[in-house]
């Protein structure tokens, strides 16, 4: 796996997938006309625990994660805080792309897209998860009753794994339930890429918890390569 970074955003590519994590003023259009190749598809996103079949016709379908085993098929998740993950079933040949914001965290949308996958004849050992840009740890400050509602969605990690506490707020790492989430289904040798990259500090990224209801998206994506692709 080669991994990189240009004016887009990161790059992760090998001979079978390309996964971009896109940066502030980059949109879907933009990758449209840098990559014509592929289709670029997408899903209404309402921080729900959905997984669909991605299909040209799903824009407008309530989802918060989709996947596909279809080459050229390029799967959209926008994001701004929340965690843009790409995953990728070497044995079938199967992506899929998650948008997990605290309640899809809470919710187990990862779990519920693996066990799409799983269902779809992968196996839980032969995945690749790919973690985008998403609000740090040391940003994402939330009240008890929301750290407590996270806590019941983890598996096998203490506390201070995941949680620390400053000034009456508690401080949460999202990614770090995800991958116990993850290695609960896959185990703990699974092929995980995470990201230490926090949106709302760094100023290459969009963030909600930044700039409000006034702020943009960060769009990523993964494709499956065509034969002609690899050549």
């Amino acid at each position: 796996m080669q991994t990189s970074q240009d004016k887009l955003g990161l790059i992760f590519e090998d001979d079978q997938i390309l996964v971009r994590f896109g940066q502030r003023g980059v949109t879907p259009d933009t990758y449209k006309q840098t990559y014509p190749q592929y289709d670029f598809l997408r899903i209404r996103q309402t921080h729900s625990d959905i997984c669909i079949a991605a299909s040209p016709m799903a824009h407008a379908t309530e989802a918060d994660a989709h996947f596909t085993a279809l080459p050229g098929s390029a799967l959209l998740i926008a994001t701004a805080d929340c965690i843009p993950l790409m995953i990728h079933c070497q044995q079938t040949q199967r992506i899929a792309a998650v948008h997990a914001g605290w309640r899809g965290v809470e919710n187990q949308i990862t779990v519920k897209a693996l066990q799409q996958l799983i269902a779809s004849g992968s196996s839980e050992n032969k995945f690749s998860f790919y973690f985008g840009p998403h609000i740090g740890s040391a940003s994402f400050d939330v009240d008890e009753d929301v750290c407590v509602r996270l806590k019941k969605s983890s598996c096998n990690l203490r506390d201070d794994d995941y949680i620390a506490r400053r000034n009456g707020k508690y401080f949460i790492d999202l990614q770090q339930i995800v991958i116990s989430q993850i290695q609960h289904i896959c185990g703990e040798k699974s092929n995980i890429f995470p990201s230490r990259v926090d949106t709302k500090t760094h100023p290459d990224f969009h963030s909600y918890r930044r700039d409000g209801q006034t702020g943009e998206r960060n769009w990523s994506w993964i494709v499956l390569k065509s034969f002609s692709d690899q050549r």
